[in-house]
């Protein structure tokens, strides 16, 4: 508590830094320990706003309550809503698609449209995958990929299962990035996607002469050995 002035001097700060940090502060040292919702509203830019909301969220700063406040707030952008939403849609408190439906056009940046998408499945909206596909995969843009982790990597995160199918597709294409295919793979067998399993001993098979590959593959398979079948294992020990 006797760093609050410390932090409201970085809270009126210009540098966006120092008010990111001023914020979560004030938050990390208030009796209730929760982000004042004012403050995030006088934050004009949406980058700003965004990092800020994406950290409270991480920290449990911001509960289920002021999440649906910050949803009502006029002039908040898409990809902040969206951002507001997952934490809503991660806890099954969140019925309003068209906030969503919303960003799928009316988001700025590829990011926040694809986001609102894997939340749109999440919530069996046929709209959500109908979007990944036709924009996100068929997309030219450099930081498709970069899109798709960040979307694969925030579904393990939250747990947002339905996801898989999808993951699948992505690690089965033969274009995809291996990286990108190794996290898409271990994404689908984590929510346990019929034919992940297939190919995860495909792909072991077939890097009999790639020991790095091999150990890639034993260690995403042990890394998620509560959910996977105990027959996978008999591979790696053979």
């Amino acid at each position: 508590p006797d760093t609050r002035p410390l932090f409201e001097s970085l809270a009126n700060a210009d540098h966006p830094g120092l008010k990111i940090h001023g914020i979560l502060g004030l938050a990390e040292v208030s009796p209730e320990r929760r982000v004042n919702l004012s403050q995030i509203a006088q934050v004009e830019d949406p980058l700003v706003q965004s990092t800020i909301i994406t950290a409270a969220m991480d920290a449990d700063l911001l509960d289920h309550d002021q999440a649906r406040q910050m949803l009502k707030w006029d002039g908040l952008a898409d990809e902040v809503k969206v951002l507001v939403a997952i934490r809503l849609v991660e806890a099954g408190n969140f019925k309003d698609t068209a906030t969503l439906h919303n960003a799928l056009t009316g988001a700025k940046k590829l990011g926040g449209s694809a986001l609102a998408a894997m939340l749109l499945m999440q919530l069996d909206d046929p709209a959500g995958l109908q979007h990944l596909r036709s924009v996100l995969d068929a997309s030219e843009d450099s930081q498709r990929d970069t899109v798709r982790v960040m979307l694969l990597q925030t579904a393990l995160k939250h747990e947002f299962s339905r996801v898989a199918p999808w993951a699948l597709e992505i690690a089965k294409n033969p274009d995809t990035d291996p990286v990108l295919s190794l996290l898409a793979m271990r994404t689908a067998l984590r929510f346990g996607e019929p034919g992940a399993a297939d190919l995860w001993q495909m792909r072991f098979d077939e890097a009999a002469q790639s020991p790095a590959s091999r150990i890639r593959l034993a260690l995403t398979a042990l890394h998620l050995s509560p959910w996977l079948e105990p027959g996978i294992f008999e591979v790696i020990s053979q």
